[in-house]
């Protein structure tokens, strides 16, 4: 049952809960599962959800509250809480954990959704004086994976520093493993831990690594891909050694067959851009009568078909028409993960592309993937996602030929909202574009030949879209609060020449 509490704070910690351009209550509101509605002006939190994400909210906020003015302040009873993980520190570590300004262990909290506060004095349950505990707080799952990041940094920097026991099965959805030779550590961290993080991504799990020990938390699924791509990188991924002709019957596997001619132009800064956006892991191999194969890896489908458009894309600069020339138009009503696609006339391929940021911003909107290959837009993801996909396009391109966008009834609250705005507060809630990406989805202003203009706002979250719509409050409030001042005329400027 949804509940409203109202607490109070000293307005010189509003600006504190509330963060750079909102990231703290937004943090806080992932965290504890309540919104959070700020009254600047008088230090009123309205905290909204249910019973226990608004008692975890306060228990939050009190916590930042006193970690802006000296230690937090955390009462015995609350260290057995469900969401709480408390965790030894050496204080020589605690600067390396925190970072400059705390830049570090915000990246820590927002890489896995937590809050995490070390305790001082009476509040500290640790036994050694050279020892603090770091307080996280969160889901189970989200904690272990800041538990782990912390030891990581707590074993580079004290390597004597006793760890638990890695071997011991913490939890169903963790997995431990000890690299049998240095060289195997020296691997994973190549390049500045990249290696690490991309396969992360991949997998959709979590991976790190603390002394001797690799850690990874998610899904059973999720696990063991991670796995199998730390064994590509360590014992080396040939054609003998790994079983092609069984690897490409993985269902985490996507094969690419391509003519050699084309292997010049995925060079390794094109690959890493791929592996990067696409969330993948690519490897080439090769293959006879003058072709080369490439394997994509990644635990989502989506994903592997996204890395294989740009790949495609990527041979399409070179070689216009090598395959957008052949496909045809598809559009699926399968649930599952597939791919629409249309192709795009010169005056529609121009407004897609007239600004660079146009084709993430849809993506971004419909909560799939949206990409051009040569003429041919596709849309990849689940029926929902390229059905939102193809509607915001075609908002798109209405807007560019006509200037008025056609909302159809049966999208309105759905997967978009209609907002009335008065002419002089149009730059005002859409910048100087008339087609704006926001955090919270697509914006899209509509101007009729009479009558009021008109916002869309497209996003497949319901919370996205009421967020703009406040935020369009807002300013349109502020505009009339400033038409109503007037400000009082100068006094004229007396004359500096004399009379003669």
């Amino acid at each position: 049952m949804t509940e409203r509490e109202t607490i109070k704070v000293a307005e010189p910690d509003v600006p504190f809960i509330l963060g750079k351009g909102g990231r703290t209550k937004d943090k806080l509101t992932r965290v504890s599962g309540a919104r959070i509605e700020v009254q600047e002006f008088d230090g009123k939190i309205d905290l909204i959800g249910t019973h226990e994400s608004i008692k975890k909210c306060k228990t939050y906020i009190s916590c930042l509250v006193a970690q802006r003015t000296g230690s937090v302040e955390l009462p015995k009873e609350a260290h057995t809480d469900p969401d709480l993980t408390l965790m030894n520190v050496p204080t020589e570590c605690i600067g390396a954990i925190t970072g400059p300004h705390g830049s570090y262990l915000r990246q820590i909290e927002e890489d896995n959704n937590t809050l995490m506060f070390f305790l001082e004095g009476e509040y500290c349950d640790a036994e050694d004086d050279g020892i603090c505990q770091l307080a996280i707080f969160g889901d189970r799952r989200a904690r272990r994976c800041s538990q782990l990041h912390a030891l990581s940094v707590v074993k580079g920097i004290c390597p004597e520093y006793t760890t638990p026991d890695m071997a011991a099965k913490v939890s169903e959805d963790e997995t431990v493993r000890q690299l049998s030779q240095p060289q195997h550590l020296k691997t994973l961290l190549s390049r500045k831990g990249i290696l690490k993080t991309r396969i992360m991504s991949a997998a959709n799990c979590f991976v790190e690594i603390i002394g001797t020990w690799v850690a990874i938390v998610g899904h059973t699924p999720d696990r063991k891909a991670a796995e199998n791509y730390i064994g590509f990188y360590i014992n080396g991924f040939t054609d003998k050694s790994s079983g092609f002709s069984k690897t490409r019957a993985r269902s985490d596997c996507l094969s690419m067959q391509l003519p050699v001619f084309c292997l010049e132009l995925l060079t390794q800064q094109v690959k890493d851009q791929i592996e990067v956006t696409a969330k993948v892991l690519l490897f080439s191999f090769g293959e006879p009568k003058g072709y080369t194969g490439v394997l994509i890896f990644s635990v989502s489908a989506a994903a592997r078909i996204h890395a294989e458009i740009l790949i495609m894309t990527c041979i399409e600069k070179k070689y216009p028409g090598h395959y957008s020339e052949h496909l045809l138009d598809r559009k699926t009503d399968d649930p599952g993960t597939e791919t629409d696609t249309f192709r795009l006339q010169p005056a529609e391929l121009k407004a897609l592309t007239s600004h660079s940021s146009t084709i993430n911003s849809i993506s971004f909107a419909c909560g799939g993937i949206v990409e051009l290959l040569g003429s041919v837009i596709h849309f990849v993801g689940s029926y929902d996602e390229r059905r939102r996909g193809r509607l915001y396009t075609k908002f798109i391109l209405e807007k560019a030929s006509k200037g008025v966008v056609s909302v159809p009834a049966s999208a309105v609250d759905k997967d978009v909202i209609v907002y009335n705005v008065p002419s002089a507060a149009v730059k005002l809630v859409t910048g100087s574009d008339s087609v704006i990406a926001s955090s919270f989805g697509l914006a899209i202003v509509s101007v009729p030949t009479t009558g009021t203009p008109v916002v869309v706002v497209c996003s497949a979250l319901d919370k996205s879209r009421l967020a703009v719509k406040r935020t369009a409050d807002h300013h349109i409030a502020s505009l009339i609060s400033a038409s109503r001042y007037t400000a009082p005329a100068k006094p004229a400027a007396k004359s500096t020449k004399r009379k003669k």
